[in-house]
């Protein structure tokens, strides 16, 4: 189980306005997963993210 407040951090592809966490992270459609569901059928524009991410263990 996650911490309470525990949220994905990246440092080189924040957003600029962010307000210092970077937190709210900017991914570029070419990294994006193919999963229309979750992203979209279109990804041709950045996608803004901020929340939570899971770690999935194959243990």
């Amino acid at each position: 189980m996650d911490e309470e407040s525990a949220a994905v951090i990246d440092h080189f592809n924040y957003d600029a306005l962010d307000e210092g966490d970077h937190t709210r992270i900017v991914v570029s459609p070419k990294n994006l997963i193919n999963a229309p569901t979750i992203v979209g059928n279109q990804n041709t524009q950045p996608l803004l993210f901020e929340g939570t991410g899971l770690i999935l263990d194959k243990d």
